[in-house]
């Protein structure tokens, strides 16, 4: 694995998605990543 966000495919996100012009395909992507790599944050320990 290269370290990317494990995703959930949505048919809805990808039709608005692939519409989007690639270099800010690539800026969301890089947000989605982003955000995935600080998924322990999200986590409640009880």
């Amino acid at each position: 694995m290269n370290g990317a966000a494990t995703q959930i495919a949505s048919r809805e996100f990808d039709q608005d998605f692939f519409r989007l012009p690639p270099r800010i395909q690539d800026l969301v992507q890089g947000k989605i990543d982003d955000m995935g790599g600080d998924w322990p944050r999200f986590l409640i320990i009880a």
